[in-house]
């Protein structure tokens, strides 16, 4: 049997089990550690037809009140989307974990210089015209709604009939 199926099986079985009682910090603490793990996130805006667009994205990891942070190219589709829809969903998943999190919640783009300037990667130089001082260069912040949780590794499981996952609502 191939990893993928044994992942899957994994995934399929663990997601039976009952949900363990956590608190909040905890769940927080193993989705951050998860988002963290996971480096990469699908990012999901809405057309204007109310259809889902989904891209990979390289986020910085979340704040501690669990906003995340982007970056991306002023001309972008998912810009014009998150102007008519601020509404987005951010999907990690970590496959070593057999883990995942799903951030739902409202984006807006940053044009700060100073804030454009902190969150900057050196590896990101060539996909814009004058490093973070270029207007190609903008922030989209992730304020969240609600977090959703399952995580083999950190035993937090969805419930056995619904497969509902671990949910923490923002802001509390």
């Amino acid at each position: 049997m191939n990893r993928f199926r044994v992942l899957i099986l994994l995934v399929l079985c663990f997601s039976t089990l009952p949900a363990q009682n956590l608190d909040r910090a905890s769940i927080l603490q193993a989705a951050r550690e998860i988002m963290i793990a996971a480096r990469f996130c699908t990012f999901v805006t809405l057309d204007k037809g109310g259809f889902p667009q989904a891209r990979i994205m390289d986020p910085f990891p979340p704040t501690p009140s669990f906003s995340v942070w982007m970056a991306t190219n002023s001309k972008t589709r998912k810009t014009e989307q998150i102007k008519n829809n601020p509404k987005v969903a951010i999907n990690y998943f970590d496959r070593t974990g057999v883990s995942s999190v799903t951030l739902i919640g409202l984006a807006s783009l940053v044009t700060d210089r100073e804030k454009k300037a902190k969150l900057w990667k050196e590896e990101w130089e060539s996909f814009y015209s004058n490093t973070f001082e270029g207007d190609d260069y903008i922030l989209i912040e992730v304020k969240p709604i609600q977090l959703e949780i399952v995580s083999y590794k950190h035993k937090i499981a969805s419930e056995p009939d619904s497969w509902k996952p671990a949910i923490v609502t923002f802001p509390e």
